[in-house]
This record gives C-alpha cells, sequence and structure tokens, in this order.
C-alpha cells in the first residue's frame, strides 16, 4: 500500500536532478517533489543537467525531451554511458513513439506524459524510491554480512533478501527467504536436486543464462559494474530478482543476495490501466523470441464495432473496452503460459498477440470469449441491435521470420493496426 509517509521514509536519504526548459513546469513540479525529497536541483537544458550530473550525485533523474542545447535523450545517453544503473525518468507533452526505441535502448525507467497526473507520477516515484531504499538497504546488509562473516543460520535467515553461499563453486549454505524463492521445503531437499543454482533460472534475453555456479561467479565477477538480474518460475508464476554478490577476503567464497524486483520490473513493462505487457514488454518479447525461435506469428485484434456501441450506449462503452478486453485476456494468462502465447497492449483497442504457428486455436479461443462480451442492459422496452450489443473482433496476422528486424516488425505493426478500419 503506498502511503505518503512511506514514501518520504524512503526519499529521505535521495538526490534528484530535474532538467525541464519551460520554467512554469519547472516550478510546479519542483514545489510537488519538495514535498518528499530532501534535495532537488534544478537544471534548464540537457547541456546544464549533464554538467550537473558530472559534478554530483543523483538517484533519480527527471528530463523533459524537448530542450535547447542539448535534448533529453543525448542527455540520458551520455548520462548511462556515466552510470548504467542511473534511475531517470523522462517527461514529455506528448506520446512520441520515434522516441520509444532510442528511449528503450537508453534503459530509461519510466515515461511519464504531460500535464502531471499527480497520482500516476506519485506511483512512479514511489516505486523507483522504495527501489533505491531497498538497493541501499541491500548494500548495507551485505557489507555488515561481510564484516562480521555472517554464517550462523539463525542469523542469516532472518534476512529478509534471499542469500546463497557458494564455496569453491558449491552451494554451501542458502537462507529460508532463497528456499522460498526456490519452492524448496529444506535445504536438504535442494542439495539432492538442484547441484547449480543456474539451474533454477529461466531463460530469458536481458537476464542472467549461465550453465554453472562457477560460471555464475565468473559472470558476477567480469561484469562487477553490470545490473545483474535473473527469473525464477514457482507454479508459473515467474519472479525478477537482482543479485549482488560479495567475495569473501582470501578465500574462494562468495555471498550472493537475491533481491526481488518483481513489481519494479512490473512498473516499467505494465500498463497500468490494463494491468497487460506493454509495447516495451511486447518488444522486449520479439526481440528474445526471434533470437531463439525461427519463426513466430504476431496476431492483431481491434474491435469493429465501437462507434456503433457508443451510439447505442454512450461513450462509457468506448472508455471500458480495454479494461473489458484485458479482463478476458487476464483469465486467459494460465492458458496463455501453457502455451507460450504472449498478450500484450499496444494502445487504445489495439491489442497484441505473439505465438508460434502451432498455436493459432489458443489465441482463437480467447478471442471468441471477446466476442461474447455485452454491454447491453436489461430493458425489456428497448430493441437492440444485435451488432450494437456484442463486441465484434476483427483480426490481422504478422508472419516474423529469424531474419526479421524489430525496427521493421513495430512499422509493420503499427501499419496493419491503421488498416484495420474501426
Amino acid at each position: 500500500m503506498i502511503t505518503i509517509s512511506k514514501l518520504k521514509e524512503y526519499a529521505a536519504d535521495i538526490r534528484v536532478l530535474y532538467v525541464e526548459d519551460d520554467k512554469a513546469i519547472q516550478h510546479e513540479i519542483h514545489d510537488f517533489l519538495g514535498r518528499f525529497f530532501p534535495t532537488i536541483v534544478l537544471a534548464d537544458n540537457g547541456e546544464e543537467g549533464l554538467q550537473l550530473y558530472k559534478t554530483g550525485h543523483y538517484d533519480i533523474v527527471i528530463s523533459d525531451i524537448n530542450m535547447p542545447k542539448m535534448n533529453g535523450i543525448e542527455m540520458v545517453h551520455a548520462i548511462k554511458e556515466i552510470n548504467e544503473e542511473q534511475k531517470v525518468i523522462i517527461t514529455s507533452a506528448y506520446n512520441e513513439p520515434d522516441y520509444l526505441m532510442e528511449l528503450i535502448d537508453n534503459g530509461v525507467d519510466k515515461f511519464v506524459l504531460k500535464p502531471f497526473n499527480n497520482k500516476k507520477f506519485l506511483l512512479v516515484l514511489y516505486k523507483i524510491s522504495e527501489y533505491i531504499y531497498n538497493k541501499k538497504q541491500n548494500q548495507l546488509l551485505q557489507e555488515e554480512i561481510l564484516k562480521n562473516m555472517l554464517q550462523t543460520k539463525t542469523i542469516v535467515d532472518m534476512i529478509e533478501h534471499g542469500i546463497v553461499v557458494i564455496d569453491n563453486g558449491v552451494v554451501t549454505q542458502v537462507n529460508e527467504q532463497f528456499l522460498s524463492m526456490a519452492g524448496y521445503e529444506s535445504q536438504e531437499l535442494l542439495y539432492q536436486e538442484i547441484h547449480n543454482i543456474s539451474s533454477l533460472f529461466e531463460s530469458h534475453k536481458g537476464y542472467v543464462d549461465v550453465n554453472s555456479n562457477i560460471e555464475l561467479i565468473e559472470l558476477l565477477e567480469a561484469q562487477k559494474d553490470e545490473l545483474h538480474k535473473v527469473i525464477m518460475k514457482i507454479n508459473l508464476v515467474e519472479k525478477v530478482y537482482l543479485l549482488k554478490h560479495k567475495k569473501v577476503p582470501n578465500e574462494n567464497r562468495y555471498i550472493i543476495s537475491f533481491t526481488d524486483i518483481t513489481e519494479e520490473e512490473e512498473l516499467i513493462n505494465i500498463n497500468v490501466k490494463t494491468g497487460l505487457p506493454n509495447i516495451y514488454a511486447m518488444t522486449a518479447e520479439i526481440e528474445y523470441r526471434l533470437s531463439n525461435s525461427r519463426t513466430l506469428i504476431i496476431d492483431l485484434l481491434r474491435i469493429e464495432n465501437i462507434e456503433k456501441m457508443t451510439k447505442w450506449h454512450g461513450r462509457e462503452v468506448r472508455n471500458h473496452v480495454d479494461e473489458n478486453i484485458a479482463k478476458v485476456l487476464k483469465n486467459e494468462k494460465n492458458v496463455f503460459d501453457e502455451n507460450g502465447v504472449f498478450a500484450a497492449y499496444y494502445g487504445h483497442n489495439k491489442f497484441v498477440f505473439i505465438r508460434g504457428k502451432d498455436k493459432k486455436d489458443i489465441v482463437e479461443s480467447a478471442i471468441r470469449k471477446i466476442g461474447y462480451i455485452s454491454i447491453a442492459q436489461d430493458d425489456s422496452n428497448t430493441k437492440l441491435e444485435k451488432s450494437s450489443m456484442f463486441y465484434i473482433p476483427i483480426q490481422t496476422s504478422i508472419d516474423a521470420g529469424f531474419n526479421s528486424k524489430i525496427d521493421e516488425l513495430l512499422k509493420e505493426i503499427d501499419k496493419k493496426f491503421e488498416n484495420m478500419v474501426v
């Protein structure tokens, strides 16, 4: 549950760099941020923002896109070259699709539209502040573990993060929290079935994918400044964990912590209104599948008769179409997961399915259920057209091959949606 007091607690030690050329907006947002963050440094353009960043430390960078001298994307690119883990929120008065891929490539954490919706903006600030706070607490915790050599099971089990100790390539200790993450009731059972903790990791692009404990340690040691994340699945539920490690001095022993950052990942990859994966998640999914298979099918879905339903039943019909379809798709999530079908929200009355060629029936089953959605009200005195009572789905598909380029596919998706007259 989000509370102002909790946000203030998380933000107590957070420094913010805010870059905005519009003085009125800059003043307004500065006052808003000042309610929670003790230190807010202002810059009028990307060039000034970059110079301030080089001479100071900032936990969060918030920036507009279109600014004189240096725009926000150029500044973020330069900042990410200095610190790849820097948390960045981009603000803009327009939903600018031309910038989306560039923002994704630069590792931007969130894109917030102007004028600001204080509630949504507050949610973004809360989640990122919570992540930074937990990260700092995790770092302090690991330093304490290393300093005092916390090896006893009683102490380690009190830590909220998952802890694994690897000695000469062998797992010698895990705490209760890690057992819960891995889906095991006891260390003995874990040791019997799992010789390499890497076998617990799901294979996904952008996440750690190794074959042994030794390979994991070598990766963490070789890329100490990189952000390492893993995905672990229990009962079809995927969780994302941030890995941090410390080497015990003068020993071939390593302490690895696992911090649950699933909510932070979802904040970046989930559309708030529908609860479905957004265009960022969809793009990553397509790239991952193209790198691991020869072909895939991208199905596009819209509702054809929105205007007619709006005419009969009012504008509320239009406002709720996305939520109604999302409800059906979320109810189908287990079936989708079991069959490797990925459903995403692409924009108002635009939905995307990513699947293998042999899973057409899974998508068609879900679309039939969408066609059962009725918005008719009980009124015996009103004779309604059938086409104004039920959603009428229309769909088209795109075949994507191993050599397909993601930029070209996104353009084709946009074009196909435009040609689907509704």
